[in-house]
């Protein structure tokens, strides 16, 4: 594991969560299509909140790092279509030696719906790249993970330096969404041991629409690196 500063790509990453849901509607509206922009709050069940992957599980790779536990947040939000998503965040953004993330679960009511959401979700992380001074970049590495039915999996990089992940995935009518900043993986061993926990749950969740089995592509390796 690396270590080193990242004060800008941090400042990115405080822009890029928003910017990509506003992308994510931009790119529907231009569509032509209806964005559900809003949607209620329910309760999260025990079950619902095993299946989001969380800064315990992530501190895994973080030798010595001690977790704000004040500073996680889960949701559920049900739209107006009966869709709904489950969200997981961390973030204490005052702590540059702090990981951020942000894991979500969207179920769809149709393939279709899966199919756009998917799309808009790339779509709208891409669009966090268009804007400021710094060379954002995903460096797109499909051969590391892969999962359900179509999944892509990148290493984020400001300028040319890596410091987080994104994944992304759709399996049936289920997309997960990852963003991880502050520390990468980049070696296929251990994508897969930070991801498969979670999507195996998904896989026999009563929630999930009976998605793909997981799997892996690549080398074998084991670290996840410090980022910055």
């Amino acid at each position: 594991m690396r270590t080193s500063s990242k004060p800008r790509a941090w400042v990115w990453l405080a822009v890029l969560t928003p910017l990509a849901v506003v992308g994510t509607a931009a790119l529907l509206l231009g569509l032509g299509l209806v964005f559900n922009a809003s949607g209620k709050s329910e309760p999260l069940s025990a079950d619902e909140r095993a299946l989001l992957l969380d800064i315990e599980h992530l501190v895994q790779w973080m030798d010595g790092y001690q977790p704000n536990v004040k500073r996680e947040a889960a949701s559920k939000t049900r739209f107006l279509d009966d869709s709904y998503e489950l969200q997981y965040s961390y973030d204490v953004s005052e702590d540059d030696e702090s990981p951020y993330l942000t894991y979500s679960i969207t179920f769809e009511r149709n393939e279709i719906d899966a199919r756009t959401t998917y799309a808009s979700f790339w779509g709208g992380t891409r669009v966090g790249f268009l804007l400021g001074d710094v060379d954002f970049h995903v460096d797109e590495r499909g051969e590391l993970f892969r999962w359900g039915d179509e999944s892509k999996f990148g290493i984020l990089k400001a300028d040319g330096r890596p410091f987080g992940n994104v994944f992304l995935a759709r399996s049936g009518t289920t997309v997960v969404y990852l963003l991880v900043a502050g520390l990468y993986f980049d070696e296929s061993r251990s994508v897969e041991a930070l991801l498969e926990p979670y999507l195996g749950r998904l896989n026999e969740s009563s929630c999930s629409s009976s998605p793909s089995p997981a799997g892996v592509a690549g080398g074998r390796g084991s670290r996840a690196q410090r980022g910055g």
